[in-house]
């Protein structure tokens, strides 16, 4: 039987973190089996979150952090790791750790706001939407600089449920950095008449 056999095997999930802990290689082969990657996450998950020390501290943290530096590589792989974890505060205690990391990039981030599903999932959560989001307009605005318009943000599917105060933030960031299209520019106006006039008034 081979290593991650037996793994697969432990019913104790701490003794599978810690076992896991010893061999890096390991994380990747548990990677393979959804099912049970998830239930390691969500242990993982309940143990960094706990307000006592626990002794298995430290390999949960060391689980956390290789799925989210080395196996994520694409915002399908957060869903496809997260599916496992069955109690929704364990799934958001997750997403938040790992929106909140410094090594995600601009790319990462346009990825995610311009996957539907995951968007919904962290929609509910204003500050890993103004993560992404920034991540998102930051990236917008390094490809278009050369571009008259632009439409991608206007045209985010998303974009109507988030909060008006958001959709105000990003849409006057964009219009500052005159890269609304004119169809933009007309929403921008007709849902936030004042914000329009007063930075038309600077420009």
């Amino acid at each position: 039987m081979t290593m991650i056999n037996l793994i697969i095997k432990m019913k104790d999930l701490n003794e599978r973190l810690e076992t896991l802990s010893a061999n890096n290689q390991l994380y990747s082969l548990l990677w393979m089996y959804q099912a049970e990657f998830g239930k390691t996450l969500e242990q993982a998950i309940i143990n960094d979150n706990s307000e006592t020390m626990h002794y298995i501290e430290a390999s949960s943290k060391k689980f956390l952090e290789i799925t989210s530096i080395q196996l994520i590589k694409k915002p399908d792989d957060i869903i496809y790791c997260i599916d496992g974890v069955k109690e929704t505060k364990n799934k958001n205690y997750f997403l938040s750790m790992f929106f909140n990391h410094k090594l995600l990039d601009n790319q990462f981030l346009h990825a995610t706001a311009k996957n539907k599903y995951l968007f919904q999932l962290i929609l509910n959560d204003t500050r890993i939407i103004e993560v992404v989001m920034i991540g998102y307009i930051k990236l917008l605005l390094e490809n278009t600089k050369h571009m008259v318009g632009i439409k991608e943000i206007f045209l985010h599917d998303s974009l109507p449920d988030m909060s008006p105060s958001s959709v105000e933030y990003y849409l006057s960031w964009l219009f500052e950095e005159k890269r609304l299209s004119v169809s933009a520019i007309g929403y921008f106006k007709q849902h936030f008449l004042k914000k329009y006039e007063m930075l038309n008034e600077l420009k």
